[in-house]
């Protein structure tokens, strides 16, 4: 097999990935996690897969990056509503026991 069909091949795969990644829930992200639904993961495998690449996968493994990019933003701002959420209800619960 040809390293760029390869290439092609786990390209395709981490595009997958990050849909599935994209149609998560936030509640689906709480608790334990493994490495696979982070971006970063996905991310340091497109930045490996990228190096030597012909220019022909450049577009390919841009829009992969960005898309990661959307999904990281997406998650911090998760991550900040949610612990606004957290510090607003313990200030109440702490007030209602004053």
């Amino acid at each position: 097999m040809s390293a760029y069909v390869h290439v092609a091949q786990e390209l395709a795969h981490i595009g997958r990935m990050i849909s599935q990644l994209e149609r998560m829930a936030p509640k689906d992200l709480c608790g334990p996690t493994t490495s696979v639904i982070s971006p970063t993961y996905w991310r340091a495998r497109i930045e490996e897969l990228a190096t030597g690449l012909p220019p022909v996968f450049e577009p390919q493994v841009r829009a992969l990056l960005v898309r990661l990019d959307a999904l990281s933003e997406s998650r911090r701002t998760h991550d900040a509503r949610h612990q606004a959420s957290v510090e607003f209800t313990l200030t109440r619960q702490r007030a209602a026991h004053a």
